[in-house]
């Protein structure tokens, strides 16, 4: 791949200068040097887009007759120099931003109607606690009537019991069941005296 690149940049130069590119033992060692780096960042974007960046990859590989040997000091630091951005890349980058504007709009239109949907239902579920609260002390004071009622039911019993024990003819009864009844009156009237 990088020879058949390496072959066609060289056509390139041939065709071009009508001459021969012969000094690929100098251009590995120069092809890094800031004036060669400037040389290729001021290119015409007509000949970076049809043949590439040519200058970059113009170093034949090393041979026994031309051997290079370059440590990493010998390479320039070449952090400073940034490739321009073409104009698509510019409009593309506009155009993201204005999607992700209109994304987060969107993002933001939503959070605040699930916000306000929220509030709605927070305060439907507060309403029906209320309604439920006042339902269950309705429930509760119907429940304290009816007990009420129960009890004054008993109680009503339990006095016509008494009254009707209380105003029995025992003259016609056998001396047991009189005993009987007797005891049952005095029980029913130390209730009503306190116990004494």
């Amino acid at each position: 791949m990088k020879k058949t690149r390496l072959w066609m940049q060289k056509h390139y130069i041939n065709k071009r200068f009508k001459k021969k590119f012969r000094f690929d033992h100098c251009w590995n060692l120069l092809r890094l040097q800031l004036k060669w780096l400037d040389v290729i960042c001021k290119q015409k974007p007509s000949l970076r887009s049809k043949g590439g960046n040519f200058f970059s990859s113009m170093s034949s590989p090393s041979t026994s007759e031309t051997p290079i040997n370059l440590a990493e000091d010998d390479v320039p630091n070449t952090s400073f120099i940034h490739r321009p951005l073409g104009k698509n890349v510019k409009k593309r980058k506009m155009r993201d931003h204005e999607k992700n504007i209109m994304k987060m709009q969107i993002i933001v239109d939503l959070l605040k109607e699930m916000m306000e949907r929220r509030k709605q239902i927070d305060a439907a579920y507060l309403h029906a606690i209320e309604e439920k609260k006042k339902t269950n002390a309705r429930e509760v004071e119907l429940m304290k009537r009816l007990l009420n009622l129960e009890e004054e039911r008993q109680r009503r019993e339990q006095v016509a019991y008494e009254v009707r024990i209380m105003t029995m003819d025992m003259s016609g009864m056998t001396p047991i069941a009189q005993e009987y009844y007797r005891r049952l009156t005095m029980r029913i009237l130390q209730g009503h005296s306190g116990g004494v």
